[in-house]
């Protein structure tokens, strides 16, 4: 039987895309992103941006959101209400090989945005894994105090 770790990282593997909900002024924003993540990190997840978008202007007003994946196969699916957003410590060009390996023409928004391109680092608190019709289950991950006071 497989572990719920195990479990989480299937879903993640089944799918390039999450929806994130940011809110500024009490005004919900949702909207769909690829991702990345790495195995020896749960809870966190990787994205990018161009640095002008609004989208990062939203998270550096409230880096608090909320998100699920979006399933490409199945229902299971892995959403949090309990997460923050912030700058990477980790460079486009060092992740960039793993967005290029999940995410088809990758590379090409990589050259088309090019030093405007941002990566942005999601870390749970909780989360709820659902891979198909019994009880969901409630993971919850330890928060690094000094990994989340990187500004973006």
């Amino acid at each position: 039987m497989k572990t719920e770790l195990a479990k989480w990282n299937d879903v993640f593997a089944q799918t390039d895309k999450i929806a994130i909900a940011t809110s500024v002024n009490n005004m919900p924003n949702v909207r769909v992103v690829n991702f990345i993540h790495d195995e020896r990190r749960p809870g966190v997840l990787y994205f990018s941006s161009d640095q002008t978008n609004a989208k990062v202007a939203e998270i550096r007003s409230n880096p608090q959101i909320a998100l699920t994946t979006i399933p490409s196969v199945g229902n299971g699916h892995i959403r949090s209400r309990n997460a923050v957003v912030k700058k990477s410590r980790y460079s486009m060009e060092e992740l960039q090989h793993l967005f290029v390996a999940k995410i088809p023409g990758y590379g090409e928004a990589v050259a088309a945005i090019g030093e405007d391109l941002v990566v942005l680092e999601i870390q749970m608190v909780e989360a709820t894994l659902t891979t198909g019709f019994g009880e969901p289950v409630r993971l919850t991950f330890p928060l690094d105090s000094e990994e989340l006071s990187s500004a973006l």
